[in-house]
């Protein structure tokens, strides 16, 4: 059993993972210290015990906060815990220029998208940003694309006008808006997914990418959309990458 911890730009993941199995999941805010054992003591609670952890990996976009989150990780299961890097060594050659740029949870869903869903892969990441990845057939990561997420666009249009409304993340049934609230849905909502859409079949046709190509759907957002994420892609993994922490864990852990 591993605990993956995913330190994100708005929340922390974090998964109990048995193999390939997510076994339980919770999540905080990433700047909220406390939470973040509110949240492992769910993660228990979800087990109905304080499970018998082998390691401890973590992975972090937010530098400031990755050793605050590692000493916390490493208070609630008495062990130390391994941070994945873009640097650290998995297999993958990265394309990107410089390959420092790569954020570390981007190799890790390559990682795992080669290892679970095989290759090529393009892999669509709808979080606070939208991200989306290419890994050739060699398990070259080649790049990608990102834009402001579902998150920012909404905060973007109430903060940064006088009378849009924020409203509650939820699709309309119609593209047609017929109220304010129902319009921003949809515009952020469609919007996305036509956009994933579209980009991904930019992107297979500019990389020469067949029927072959596995096309994976991943991020936060995933649970509220997946019904209309399944007319882009049927492989839909919220999990993608606590399940690609807990491989690279088992890949690179020192023997103990």
């Amino acid at each position: 059993m591993i605990l993956a911890v995913d330190i994100g730009n708005t929340k922390t993941a974090l998964g109990l993972v048995e193999g390939t199995e997510v076994r339980a999941r919770a999540s905080a805010l990433t700047d909220a210290q406390p939470a973040l054992t509110a949240a492992w003591d769910g993660l228990c609670q979800t087990l109905s015990e304080t499970p018998r952890l082998d390691g401890v990996i973590v992975c972090s976009v937010v530098p400031e906060a990755t050793p605050s989150v590692m000493e916390a990780a490493r208070a609630l299961t008495g062990l130390e815990p391994v941070e994945y890097t873009a640097a650290t060594p998995i297999g993958i050659t990265v394309r990107y220029e410089p390959p420092s740029d790569v954020g570390a949870d981007r190799l890790v869903n390559a990682y795992a998208a080669w290892q679970l869903h095989g290759l090529p892969a393009i892999i669509a990441d709808i979080g606070t940003a939208l991200t989306i990845d290419c890994i050739n057939a060699e398990a070259e990561y080649l790049g990608g694309v990102i834009a402001p997420g579902i998150g920012i666009s909404l905060d973007a249009l109430h903060t940064r006008t006088a009378l849009l409304p924020k409203v509650e993340l939820q699709p309309p049934p119609r593209v047609l808006g017929v109220s304010t609230i129902s319009s921003i849905q949809s515009g952020v909502t469609h919007g996305h997914m036509l956009m994933i859409a579209g980009l991904v079949a930019k992107l297979r046709e500019e990389l020469g990418f067949g029927q072959e190509t596995q096309i994976i759907i991943t991020g936060g957002y995933t649970v509220i959309l997946a019904p209309r994420l399944l007319e882009i892609s049927s492989l839909i993994d919220p999990d993608l990458t606590l399940r690609g922490l807990a491989l690279i864990d088992k890949r690179i852990r020192p023997p103990r």
